[in-house]
């Protein structure tokens, strides 16, 4: 739902969206993250996806992952 609204350039209440289901989980996913079908978060406390990140298709993430960018330079 977040990254819909992220595109369509609602991303104010995208990010809404995002903390409140962080607040909920302890799972952090930036509405501007690309995520494949089928993906699978198990035990996902402290699992953050960035901005920059590109999940495919059956992927499975465990506890502690933290998956974006390392650098201030825009861009992947």
């Amino acid at each position: 739902v977040s990254h819909v609204l992220w595109c369509c350039g609602l991303k104010w209440l995208a990010r809404f969206i995002a903390q409140t289901a962080r607040f909920l989980t302890g799972i952090e996913i930036h509405p501007g993250a690309k995520i494949g079908r089928r993906f699978f978060i198990d035990h996902g406390m402290g699992v953050v996806i960035g901005e920059t990140a590109e999940i495919g298709d059956d992927c499975t993430l465990y506890h502690g992952v933290t998956l974006g960018g390392t650098t201030w330079n825009p861009g992947k």
